[in-house]
């Protein structure tokens, strides 16, 4: 596989890691706003979604030098 295949490759999973993790994130985020949870439940929810929230903000950081090196191709 050549550099560029490789790199284009890793664009595109950057891309779709990006996405689910952030769909993920705001539809997850309703379950922490529902008074019908209890609080402790609620708290575990929020700390599982600021750590898939990292995710997001990784691969969108990444997705920027792995397209300027594609242009640079």
């Amino acid at each position: 596989m050549s550099e560029f295949l490789a790199v284009k490759f890793l664009h595109v999973i950057l891309f779709a890691y990006w996405l689910g993790t952030d769909l993920a994130v705001y539809y997850s985020s309703y379950y922490v706003s529902d008074p019908a949870r209890s609080p402790e439940v609620r708290v575990v929810i929020a700390k599982l979604l600021f750590a898939l929230d990292l995710v997001v903000r990784c691969c969108m950081t990444l997705a920027l030098p792995s397209g300027l090196h594609l242009m640079w191709r």
